[in-house]
């Protein structure tokens, strides 16, 4: 959310006139702000989970990472430890962190308004967690993908959803990287294509 501003905040200052304008404009200063952008978002991601597994890890120590997952979700069919899942959720949410960045940075590429970026990814990124599925098959795979859904520690361990795309099927964590990834992929160079071609007025 805090990368809205990336592109839209110069179309509103008009500096994008000054920076489109200049020899590297369009080329190394567009990259650059991508880079720099998807810098600042692992950062942030990093602060963050160390501070919320830090915050675990004192409060209820270390001694449980070798559980077996089972012990707390039963039907889990992943012979992971609840340590190993700890790890695979924070990968998990930093592919989710990614691709949302990167889709930020193309939406803040194609608007002037910095509000309509930022409302967009509360939309997708919090309120897809108050959706009911109302036990529709397809709104429930679909909605299991944002963050809020499956940032539960259980849930990505204990769905059993699945994902038939073609001759494969995906679980549930083999879908949100696919996702993000794809996302990601796409995305990124939207925004950088499309803040080059942008047309000063």
């Amino acid at each position: 959310m805090t990368l809205a501003p990336t592109f839209s905040f110069e179309y509103q200052s008009g500096a994008d006139a000054v920076v489109l304008a200049t020899r590297r404009g369009r080329s190394t200063l567009v990259a650059a702000k991508v880079v720099a952008a998807l810098a600042y978002a692992t950062a942030y991601f990093l602060l963050c989970a160390v501070i919320i597994v830090g915050f675990s890890l004192v409060f209820y120590g270390a001694d449980g990472f070798g559980l077996s997952m089972q012990s707390m979700a039963l039907s889990s069919p992943y012979p992971l430890t609840a340590g190993q899942a700890a790890l695979v959720l924070v990968g998990l949410m930093y592919a989710a962190c990614l691709g949302f960045a990167c889709l930020t940075l193309a939406l803040s590429s194609r608007t002037s308004s910095t509000l309509s970026v930022f409302l967009t990814d509360v939309v997708l990124v919090l309120l897809t967690g108050l959706v009911p599925s109302g036990g529709i098959g397809i709104l429930e795979r679909v909605l299991a993908l944002f963050p809020l859904n499956f940032a539960n520690f259980s849930v990505p361990f204990s769905a059993l959803e699945s994902y038939p795309l073609g001759p494969m099927v995906l679980d549930l964590i083999g879908m949100v990287v696919a996702t993000y990834a794809l996302v990601s992929l796409v995305s990124t160079p939207l925004a950088a294509l499309s803040f080059r071609r942008h047309q000063v007025a």
